[in-house]
């Protein structure tokens, strides 16, 4: 059923972590540790998902982009955990891409991550909603609203998508770390943005 829905899950689950990690891990694990350096929740939050919570006092339904307050810390409380990840059904002439970048190694958690996700209009060109959400860059997943607002109601063309990446290279809060410095993040962003909505692009033309 992923496969031939979100068949984009599939390929991003393939890169995470090892063969022995992903055995045994689920995506609400995932989800709700509040791990900024991992790759599931800026997909999900590109594909505009909700999760459902449980506790012994009921249910409740929250968009995921809700649920990250900073690093390691979510709006769980102690007694909640998410019981489902529900997805609405991409529109028609929907198109998503996610691309990792890890300055290791592949199973090496990524440096930065970037999911886009775009719906075009009846003349699969215009450009009629835009999603851009950045991993591994801030405290939590970051949506760049800039570089969105850019996109969205027009057509594709180099110099508005060298526009947009620059805009959301500088819409994140990365730390320098081991895996590279700021400004060395701020231009992957850039990069992986004008790498992974093209590609966006092209399925939702094909959709």
């Amino acid at each position: 059923v992923i496969q031939e829905r979100l068949p984009i899950l599939r390929e991003v689950e393939k890169e995470v972590a090892n063969i022995r990690v992903r055995n045994v891990a689920t995506v609400g694990g995932n989800l709700a540790s509040g791990e900024p350096l991992t790759d599931l929740p800026q997909v999900f939050i590109a594909l505009d998902a909700r999760v459902k919570i449980a506790s012994s006092g009921g249910e409740r339904v929250i968009l995921l982009e809700e649920l990250y307050v900073d690093y390691y810390q979510t709006r769980l409380a102690e007694d909640e955990i998410i019981t489902q990840v529900v997805v609405p059904p991409l529109p028609g002439r929907s198109g998503i891409e996610y691309i990792r970048f890890s300055s290791s190694s592949v199973v090496d958690k990524p440096c930065v991550g970037v999911a886009t996700r775009v719906t075009l209009g009846p003349d699969r060109k215009t450009c009629e909603s835009v999603r851009i959400v950045l991993g591994c860059v801030a405290p939590t997943p970051v949506r760049a609203r800039q570089a969105e607002g850019l996109l969205a109601g027009k057509p594709l063309d180099p110099k508005l998508l060298e526009e947009a990446a620059s805009l959301a290279a500088g819409e994140c809060h990365p730390l320098s770390d081991l895996r590279g410095s700021e400004p060395y993040k701020r231009a992957v962003v850039g990069v992986l943005v004008k790498r992974a909505f093209p590609r966006a692009y092209e399925r939702a033309q094909q959709g």
